[in-house]
């Protein structure tokens, strides 16, 4: 039982009926300042020039995941990206790339990779930095789901081991116990100095190899996602451009003026 003063200490429960209940007061953006039915904010006009909140980015995956250790990721922008208020303006061309990275921290059954993306690089080398952005599959689930190695033939041969260890030690020490041995005046067993050293050494031997053999059953699955996958980054954040991505180069010997113009932008919380 959990006393009144020890209530705000208790670690969150993902289970406990009340976490989940609580789960829309704490994604409630206006929190508790007490605004009931009025919103405090008001309808903003639509810019040209920006990437609203859930638009998607399609793209591929360059390199792969194995979250059996941390690292990060390089993807490719598979489609145009162009403005959410009018569709007229370029804002991410197809082939601009996404520098991200993923959790390798997986827990017993888990089947998805966490992943967020961090900056995108437009091929003429200029950046926006994204501010970790969620990536989903192309189905809209959060994290990406390929291959799932839950490690059930090493687990298993592992309790296979076990099992002959801990069986073998049983009748090592029964052996030693009903092994020929002197017996005092008043009938006890008086076993000899080798059987007490066959004893112990069988239990200590059975104990170490039990215990390297459950570190081995506990084993997170590896989640591996191969290059190629496709995904679609969800924008969490307004990202406004100051101008519209282009890409004009002239063939050489033509004469002609060479133009480029660099998209930048900026992350709006």
């Amino acid at each position: 039982m959990i006393n009144g003063g020890d209530e705000g200490k208790t670690s969150y429960d993902p289970a406990a009926n009340i976490d989940k209940e609580n789960f829309f007061r704490r994604a409630d953006t206006a929190g508790d300042t007490g605004a009931g039915w009025l919103s405090r904010y008001t309808r903003e006009a639509g810019r040209e020039l920006e990437i609203k909140t859930g638009t998607v980015i399609p793209a591929v995956l360059v390199t792969g995941i194995n979250s059996d250790l941390p690292g990060v990721m390089i993807a490719q922008v598979s489609q145009n990206v162009f403005d959410t208020a009018s569709g007229k303006y370029l804002l991410i061309p197809q082939g601009a790339k996404l520098y991200g990275m993923y959790d390798s921290r997986v827990v017993y059954g888990q089947e998805r990779v966490l992943v967020a993306w961090n900056r995108v690089i437009f091929p003429d080398g200029s950046s926006v930095t994204l501010g970790s952005m969620p990536g989903a599959d192309m189905s809209g689930y959060a994290g990406f789901h390929d291959k799932v190695n839950n490690h059930y033939i090493r687990a298993y041969s592992n309790a296979f081991l076990m099992s002959i260890v801990t069986g073998s030690a049983a009748y090592m020490v029964d052996y030693f116990d009903n092994s020929n041995s002197s017996y005092d005046a008043f009938g006890n067993r008086q076993p000899s100095f080798g059987d007490e050293i066959g004893r112990a050494m069988a239990q200590q031997m059975s104990q170490a190899t039990i215990r390297i053999l459950e570190k081995n059953l506990n084993i997170s699955p590896t989640l591996e996602i191969r290059p190629g996958y496709q995904f679609n980054v969800i924008c969490t954040k307004d990202v406004a451009f100051t101008e519209p991505y282009s890409d004009q180069f002239t063939r050489p010997g033509e004469g002609q003026v060479t133009e480029a113009s660099h998209a930048s932008g900026t992350v709006r919380p």
